[in-house]
């Protein structure tokens, strides 16, 4: 069994969807399983700036695949959900990129692992770096935690976790269960910064209780999102 993680980027309205449509296709796959999910972060674009904001993440998941083959199933899935290659860097449906596999270090005509540049990228190591942070990364000879640690403040400054419209629903839920944002606080356990930090749309709220909220206002999961 090998181990990869791959990078899913969108920056193309509904990208929610298309990021569930790309992570439902991989789970789809006999040969892939999913084993770890970072959080969803929202990026200004780089290289061609005058786009919308992308979203992005990172996977962990173990395969039967070889990499050429991992390859190709991940370009299957940008064609199905697509992806057009018209600008260099410019606005896309959906990528879903080969960070890394195994240990390997490789440079064909079709892949190059680890992934040219994503040392120099915040969007890409951060969320790596929320799954794997001792990961060594192989011929850079550091781990995910040094290379972040490695990055311009600049190039992390604006990288922030996604929660779409997920604030303001937190904040109706909290009304509607007639709780303050101390008592709300007192009832979960947790701290009075960390609902604030909620409800702003700074920090990530857990699934279970987001589950929860879309219970209570009658709403899909998914509208949390945006």
């Amino acid at each position: 069994m090998n181990k990869a993680y791959l990078a899913l980027g969108t920056n193309i309205e509904p990208r929610l969807t298309y990021l569930d449509d790309a992570i439902r296709l991989l789970e789809g796959q006999d040969t892939i399983e999913i084993i770890k999910k970072s959080s969803i972060y929202e990026t200004a674009p780089v290289g061609y700036t005058d786009q919308d904001d992308f979203l992005n993440m990172v996977l962990e998941i173990y395969t039967d695949l070889s990499a050429d083959d991992l390859l190709t199933v991940c370009q299957h899935i940008e064609q199905e959900l697509g992806r057009k290659r018209v600008i260099r860097f410019g606005p896309r449906t959906i990528d879903v990129d080969i960070l890394l596999y195994n240990k390997e270090s490789r440079h064909s005509e079709r892949l190059i692992i680890p992934h040219p540049r994503m040392h120099e990228r915040g969007f890409v190591l951060i969320p790596l770096h929320e799954i794997a942070s001792n990961l060594q990364i192989p011929s850079l000879h550091k781990t995910v935690a040094e290379l972040l640690s490695n990055l311009p403040a600049k190039d992390k400054s604006e990288i922030r976790v996604w929660n779409g419209r997920i604030g303001r629903r937190m904040k109706a839920f909290r009304k509607l269960k007639g709780y303050t944002q101390i008592e709300f606080a007192d009832a979960l356990g947790i701290s009075v910064n960390r609902v604030g930090a909620w409800e702003r749309g700074t920090s990530q709220v857990p699934e279970e209780l987001l589950d929860d909220i879309a219970a209570t206002l009658h709403i899909d999961k998914n509208e949390l999102y945006g």
